[in-house]
C-alpha cells in the first residue's frame, strides 16, 4: 500500500498528500530555534541599552545631591537629566522588547531619580 504510514493515533493508513512527519519535527524545530535566536537577541541588546543608558543615569543621580560642590539649580538640573535619560532607557528597552511605551515597567527607569531626589530634598 502505497503512501501508507502511522498516524499520530497509532492506526496505518494513507498518509495525506504532501505530508510527512521529518518535515513538520523540522518546522517545529526551526520555529522553536528561531524564537530562541530572536530571545536571545532581545536579551543581549536589552542589556546593553541599560548598561549604555543606565551607567550615565546612574552617575547623574548619584552626582546631583552633592550640594557642596554644585549648586540648587545645578543639582536640579543634573538631577531632571537623570531622570529624562532614565525613562528613556526604560522606554528603549520596552519598544525593542515590542511592549508599549507606557507598560508599568517604565517605571523602573524612575529609580535612580528617585533616590537620588531622596537624598536632595528629603533627607
Amino acid at each position: 500500500m502505497a503512501g501508507a504510514g502511522v498516524h499520530a493515533s497509532g492506526l496505518m493508513g494513507p498518509l495525506p498528500e504532501g505530508w510527512h512527519p521529518s518535515g513538520v519535527e523540522m518546522n517545529r524545530s526551526a520555529e522553536a530555534e528561531e524564537k530562541s535566536l530572536d530571545l536571545v537577541q532581545r536579551v543581549v541588546i536589552s542589556s546593553i541599552m541599560c548598561v549604555v543608558f543606565g551607567a550615565p543615569t546612574v552617575a547623574l543621580a548619584a552626582y546631583a545631591p552633592h550640594r557642596a560642590q554644585t549648586s540648587m539649580g545645578d543639582a536640579i538640573g543634573l538631577w531632571a537629566m537623570g531622570l529624562i535619560l532614565g525613562l528613556a532607557a526604560a522606554v528603549g528597552v520596552l519598544l525593542f522588547n515590542r511592549r508599549k511605551p507606557w507598560h508599568p515597567a517604565f517605571l523602573l527607569g524612575l529609580i535612580p531619580a528617585a533616590i537620588s531626589a531622596y537624598w536632595m530634598w528629603i533627607r
